[in-house]
């Protein structure tokens, strides 16, 4: 999603370094050093065989659902609640806590 430049300069005092970091405005951001593979925070990754990612279906207004699991196709949190249940059916997906889909 685009984010009107305006917006981008107020990141900073509206989250403050967070806000700032996931605009990416300069080359030495957190996110862009986490991303790039020569940097110490992928080569960490790669010392473990098997690495897991947490995503949170409720309870985060800042990132939707499909941006937090990394589902680039995803929109911008609109229908998540639906298509969890698509994301669950993968193979190799796991729910920690399977009454959360169901609202329980």
């Amino acid at each position: 999603v685009d984010v009107p430049s305006w917006l981008q300069g107020a990141a900073g005092i509206l989250v403050g370094r967070t806000g700032e970091d996931l605009m990416l405005r300069d080359d030495d951001a957190l996110l862009s050093r986490m991303a790039s593979p020569q940097d110490r925070f992928v080569r960490a990754l790669r010392g473990f065989q098997r690495r897991g990612l947490f995503a949170n279906l409720w309870g985060d207004f800042m990132v939707p659902f499909g941006t937090s699991a990394i589902e680039p196709s995803w929109g911008a949190g609109i229908g998540d609640e639906m298509r969890a249940e698509e994301l669950m059916r993968r193979p190799g997906v796991a729910g920690v806590d399977e009454a959360v889909l169901r609202r329980q």
